[in-house]
């Protein structure tokens, strides 16, 4: 078993796609906010879904749609007692990180940003977030700085040049 108690290796074999070769090496893969690798588990639990229960959820008096909206209101409460959150009605699904984000961004931005509100966002965005919210942020008057990585490291020095009361 690896330090602290986790077995990676374990875990990795519970992932079938990484058993694959990429140029003759083990498939290391890094690119999970574009697209997650699943676990045999979650394989096997979407083949059931789309076998046993596919129908729309809160769509349908039909017995597949109630079956499918008892799991998706089920998984909801499983998440909300996994995370803390008072309620199951806390627990939003999107389907990525970026629709979480957008999201996130347009609700809460729309409540308390006004224009000439400036937004800082920094080279280690992701790049979606940047397209995205470069034409939220214009689209609604609002102001961007950019700032390089290099520059937050030295934060306490720079920030009177990149904030102001309004960022």
């Amino acid at each position: 078993m690896a330090s602290g108690g986790v077995d990676w290796k374990a875990i990795r074999e519970d992932f079938l796609i990484l058993r694959e070769r990429a140029h003759g090496h083990p498939l290391i893969y890094f690119d999970s906010a574009a697209t997650s690798q699943k676990p045999q588990a979650v394989l096997d639990a979407l083949r059931n879904y789309y076998e046993h229960n596919n129908a729309n959820v809160h769509r349908g008096l039909h017995e597949l749609s109630s079956r499918a909206t008892e799991a998706y209101e089920t998984s909801r409460q499983h998440v909300a007692k996994y995370i803390g959150a008072a309620t199951a009605d806390e627990i939003i699904f999107t389907r990525g990180t970026t629709e979480g984000i957008n999201l996130v961004a347009q609700a809460w931005g729309g409540k308390f940003l006004r224009a000439g509100d400036v937004i800082l966002l920094t080279e280690m965005e992701h790049h979606r977030t940047w397209c995205h919210g470069n034409c939220w942020l214009r689209a609604r008057a609002y102001g961007y700085v950019s700032c390089r990585c290099a520059t937050m490291a030295r934060w306490p020095s720079r920030s009177s040049r990149l904030c102001s009361r309004r960022t």
